[in-house]
């Protein structure tokens, strides 16, 4: 029977208007880079565990915003399942980082990306990364926009007005695999077994006739 998965949740953190950078944090006992992240506790949701792991790996109080993907690989044999949201800072730390983080980083996409330790989390950072600072950048940018809603004159009622429906992005991003198959007669391998399969089928006609 197979085990259940290990469930989990984190963060793409973003801050910075001009240039925005991604939050990594350093791990302790072996010195590995990773996105912050960690597991549920019994009862708790996705989207609870992964403020509250945030907060407790990075110092900072964080805003949810949108969902931006989840992130399967194994573990020791079994699956991991780790769901991630983008969250921005509100202001500085508020907390010590717990012991077992060392120090948190605050890079350019890019380098956050060469930076992780971990390929399956490298190659989710470049997939779900670049949404994730374009909504960044939208954000604040509407935040930096003046108010002027005291200065327009009153807009006339509208009536019978159709309610919008915003669907909420759901994503599932998986370890990239890198490696392109090559051509399955140019192979050596393939030869080689193409030739032990020969040599077997020989053998067998060999034994059969030596029966007969």
């Amino acid at each position: 029977m197979a085990e259940n998965p290990i469930l989990a949740a984190g963060g793409i953190v973003v801050r910075g208007n001009t240039r925005p950078t991604v939050a990594l944090v350093q791990l302790r006992k072996d010195g590995n880079w990773v996105l912050p992240k960690g597991k549920l506790n019994r009862g708790e949701d996705a989207l609870a565990a992964a403020q509250r792991e945030v907060h407790e790996e990075t110092g900072h109080t964080v805003t949810v915003k949108e969902f931006v993907g989840t992130l399967c690989y194994e573990v020791n044999g079994r699956s991991k399942i780790v769901q991630f949201w983008r969250m921005h800072p509100n202001g500085g730390p508020a907390r010590e980082l717990m012991d077992d983080i060392k120090q948190v980083a605050w890079l350019p996409l890019e380098k956050a990306i060469r930076k992780l330790a971990r390929p399956h989390e490298r190659a989710f950072l470049a997939s779900a990364g670049p949404a994730a600072i374009k909504s960044h950048r939208e954000t604040t940018a509407i935040r930096a926009l003046p108010s002027a809603a005291a200065q327009a004159p009153a807009a006339a009622p509208v009536t019978a007005a159709e309610p919008v429906v915003v669907q909420e992005p759901v994503a599932v991003h998986e370890p990239v695999t890198m490696h392109e198959p090559a051509p399955m007669a140019m192979t050596p391998v393939n030869c080689a077994v193409s030739r032990r399969r020969k040599f077997v089928a020989r053998a067998w006609g060999w034994l059969r006739r030596r029966k007969a």
